[in-house]
């Protein structure tokens, strides 16, 4: 039983000129909707906020580096305790993204009315989903598919809250397919009590002793609505409430709503129906808790977080679950027999969903929520329930509890299949029956063996092969072939209904279910074709009909050319969407199909379809003549959205030639040049540097001066072919400054592009002491290897630096630099070396003795400085290097030219040893 309006789409237009609500005014424990963010200004929790906007940029900006989210699902996870606000937080949050247009278009999940929350299939190409909870307590099939249906309609990330341990068993289920990033609600602390004190007394003329009042793990729900209004925490006055309510007789029965209400739930107002019992639950309200509550038969006392105090006192010590089974059991009770069976089924379904109920954890900051066993509290609660109606549950409730059972492999006994099963067979109930009924008995009997299974499966068979008609059975059929595990026996099921059918609007959605699970036999299948896909009158479902088949069989060549020939008999009506979608599955489209697909589209720009048909083109054929024309459309309604930049970077690296390509990606470029994903755009468009790009690329330069891509941009333009002044220019005025990223690859290209001119040696000299690490080791390669290839301009720059304290430097990367070229080492010796001071030529010769350098004219070097420095400053670390370097003293002596000094010098060397 799903509901229509479980997903709402909003978009900036949506949103009142207001502000968003205040998040005191709101009550805690009920499920917000978008009707609240109508409401007036927002005076609550700014400083946490304010992080979790900062929380949710930076996330979204590392979604947008990534360009797509791959096989994992993207979902940024509120934690925090009941009661502190969360989903207030996550109304805000979803506000202020569209106000500040992070997402162009929100899917906003709220609660479904039947209380069969996550059943509703998402919209299709939203990007972006809020949801206040998700499906984590739901386990079984009901959780995966909800999960599955999100990436299938193309959501790109998912904005949901709740407690760390519906966080863990979420990430613990779906790690191979959602990715979380969590932000942790800090707890309500003594500040913002005070705070909100003093707005509380602007309104209302009321002063409250925060320090008095407020106390450690207290929630934010309770202190607002409980502690302000009353001047009394709730546990000095549970005594009292308890006392009140046995004097008054009422302690049963609100008991059970308060115990109903701590699990998030509403009992029925029919409990306190008499005028009597309503008056002294205001009494009670009026000393303690809440305002009692009434909207049409829906009756609550209190919220979740302040009931719990309550209801912790109440349940006592070791037999909580059959305590809180017996209240729920006198709520369901009470549903049913006041004849509202739909709220009765409703209420079950939200027990099944609610987070109150899961298994023991311990939980932080000090609240002393009560986490009991699901599923003993289950078993119990349908032992009750079936002994208050005389051992079988309660027909309608059937539909309810199969679910649950389903969901928690409960294995309740009686089993809710057989007793389903009496539903379709014995003629008393018949009045129970219904399609939903069936296809939901029909999914758990899956799971059973003969007998139940079988007996279950033959009494649906039967049930909707008897004249049972109409748009629910065809949905219920459709989602049964959706979901079976026992397609082989449904399969005659569903061709069976279809034929007896075949008038009803229904039957094609059988039919289609059937042949995209590949479910139908190849009888029925020509049926269907002669049936659905006959010429232009039935041009709709034949379109829906064909897409379906492809979908099931997308390798299936001969049912392909079919498609391809119907869809080119109608290439642009507008139903014929469906079949080009189908076909432009990945890698599968032929060019007649592509052009098919763009015909289309020029024809139906603004259909809703159309973006879906987009999407799949650009994501699988950016390739496609006329994909820079689908583009173009695309950005008119998909501007900001987190896909966009990735299917432009695809655009582009499939069309690097094409000028219309490249002018729809520096449309988007030139208005988004702080975006992420803007510096991999700019690279694609380097590949053709023209007058548009570089102007572009300043422009790029100049929004983003501290990127950590600065320097590489700035290097690519700098390595444009002629080279251009304004680049060297900027590249020199960024590289003089050693706090930008990168400076010092930006300086290790100007140096040999400008031919190693004088000015960018001293520039670099005076860099390399600021730079550190590998920074410091690129810039001296760099340096050293311009230097050995310009041995006049090496001349030069040891003249004018000797003396000062960047000799050192300079020596280690001259000596870097000839390790590097041996060309560069003859010319060297001949001009450069004689030109050195004594510590240039030392440190230039030791690095390169440490750098085991043994050619003929370096070593020839190392002898005559070793006769013309004999026993002066620099020759025993001399003779310390080549004893550290044996091969290099090997080939010295092989010369036959060393003194015979120096020999004896070397071999009565001694390291120094360090003092003490």
């Amino acid at each position: 039983m799903s509901n229509q309006y479980s997903w709402r789409l909003l978009t900036a237009s949506d949103l009142a000129a207001g502000e968003v609500p205040p998040v005191f005014a709101l009550r805690a424990g009920l499920t917000p909707t978008w009707d609240l963010l109508r409401a007036g200004r927002y005076a609550g929790r700014h400083e946490v906020f304010a992080s979790l906007w900062k929380a949710i940029a930076d996330w979204r900006e590392s979604l947008l580096k990534e360009a797509a989210a791959g096989k994992y699902l993207p979902v940024f996870w509120i934690e925090g305790q009941p009661g502190d606000g969360k989903s207030v937080l996550l109304l805000q949050l979803m506000a202020e993204c569209l106000r500040k247009e992070i997402a162009s278009l929100i899917a906003w999940f709220e609660p479904s009315a039947d209380g069969n929350m996550f059943q509703a299939a998402p919209p299709a190409n939203v990007g972006w989903a809020f949801c206040a909870e998700v499906p984590t307590h739901v386990e079984g099939g009901t959780r995966d598919v909800w999960m599955a249906a999100l990436r299938d309609a193309g959501v790109t990330a998912l904005v949901t809250s709740g407690s760390s341990e519906i966080r863990h068993g979420f990430e613990f289920r779906f790690e191979f397919c959602a990715q979380v990033t969590k932000f942790v609600l800090p707890p309500f602390n003594l500040s913002e009590a005070i705070s909100l004190a003093e707005w509380f007394q602007e309104r209302t003329g009321i002063s409250r002793d925060v320090a008095a009042l407020w106390r450690e793990g207290m929630s934010l729900a309770e202190f607002s609505l409980f502690v302000l209004h009353h001047g009394r925490p709730v546990a000095d006055l549970t005594s009292d409430i308890r006392g009140a309510l046995g004097n008054l007789g009422l302690g049963g029965r609100v008991r059970a709503v308060w115990l109903a209400n701590a699990l998030g739930l509403c009992a029925p107002v029919s409990l306190l129906t008499t005028d009597a019992a309503r008056s002294h639950a205001v009494k009670i309200s009026e000393r303690g808790v809440v305002p009692v509550e009434t909207c049409a038969s829906n009756l609550r006392l209190s919220p979740p977080s302040i009931a719990w105090p309550l209801v912790d006192t109440w349940l006592g010590e070791g037999q909580q679950a059959q305590h809180m089974a017996g209240a729920l059991a006198f709520v369901l009770k009470a549903w049913l027999e006041a004849g509202d069976e739909k709220n009765a089924v409703r209420f079950l379904r939200q027990l099944r969903g609610t987070e109150w109920l899961v298994d023991e954890r311990p939980v932080g900051h000090g609240n002393r929520f009560v986490r009991l066993q699901r599923k003993a509290v289950f078993r119990e609660l349908y032992r009750l329930h079936r002994r208050d109606f005389g051992g079988q549950p309660a027909p309608t409730t059937i539909p309810a509890w199969l679910e649950i059972n389903e969901a928690f492999s409960l294995m309740l006994l009686p089993d809710p299949v057989a007793c389903a099963t009496e539903i379709f067979t014995k003629p008393e109930n018949e009045s129970y029956r219904t399609p939903a009924l069936a296809a939901t008995t029909w999914l758990a009997a899956d799971t059973r063996k003969a007998p139940v299974g079988t007996d279950a499966r033959e009494a649906v068979a039967g049930y909707f092969l008897s004249p049972v008609g109409g748009a629910e059975a065809g949905r219920a059929l459709t989602g049964l072939v959706r979901d079976t595990k026992k397609l082989s026996d449904a399969r005659p099921l569903a061709e069976g209904w279809g034929r007896l059918f075949s008038d009803e609007p229904e039957a094609l959605n059988v039919a289609c279910a059937l042949a995209k699970r590949r479910g139908g036999s190849a009888e029925f299948l020509a049926w269907a074709a002669e049936q659905f896909a006959r010429p232009s009158e039935a041009c709709s479902e034949a379109a829906k009909f064909l897409a379906a088949l492809v979908d099931g069989r997308p390798r299936d060549e001969k049912l392909r050319q079919r498609a391809v020939a119907w869809a080119w008999s109608r290439p642009v009506e507008p139903e014929t969407g469906a079949v080009w979608l189908a076909l432009l599955a990945e890698k599968q489209a032929t060019e007649d199909v592509l052009r098919g697909v763009l015909r289309w589209l020029g024809e139906h720009p603004e259909r809703g379809d159309a973006n879906v048909v987009r999407l799949r083109l650009l994501t699988h054929y950016p390739h496609a003549y006329g994909a820079a024309w689908v583009m173009q459309e695309w950005l008119k309604r998909h501007f900001t959205d987190q896909q966009t930049p990735g299917l432009l970077l695809k655009l582009l690296e499939a069309q690097p030639n094409s000028r219309t390509a490249s002018a729809v990606v520096m449309e988007w470029f030139n208005q988004s040049l702080t975006h992420p994903a803007s510096r991999d755009l700019l690279r694609c468009l380097s590949k053709h540097p023209d007058a548009a790009f570089q102007a572009a690329a300043g422009r790029w330069l100049d929004a983003n001066p501290d990127a950590e891509s600065h320097a590489e941009i700035l290097a690519q333009l700098i390595c444009l072919p002629g080279g251009v002044a304004q680049w060297i220019e900027r590249g020199e005025q960024y590289a003089s400054d050693p706090r930008h990223p990168g400076c010092e690859q930006v300086m290790a290209l100007l140096l040999p592009i400008c031919g190693c001119q004088l000015r960018h040696i001293e520039m670099a000299a005076r860099l390399l002491p600021e730079l550190s690490g590998a920074q410091h080791a690129v810039l001296e390669v760099a340096m050293g290897r311009a230097l050995a290839c310009h041995p006049f301009q090496a001349e030069t720059v040891f003249r004018r630096f000797a003396g000062t304290q960047h000799i050192p430097n300079l020596a280690c990367a001259m000596a870097r630099g000839l390790a590097q070229r041996v060309d560069a080492r003859v010319e060297f010796v001949r001009r450069v070396l004689p030109t050195m001071d004594g510590e240039a030529a030392f440190l230039t010769l030791c690095q390169l003795v440490s750098a085991d350098i043994r050619g003929l004219e370096i070593v020839q070097a190392i002898l005559t400085w070793l006769q013309e420095n004999y026993r002066q400053r620099g020759y025993i670390p001399m003779l310390g290097a080549l004893h550290k370097h044996p091969k290099v003293w090997q080939s010295l002596l092989a010369t036959t030219c060393l003194d015979k000094r120096v020999i004896a010098d070397f071999q009565n060397y001694r390291p120094p040893t360090a003092r003490c």
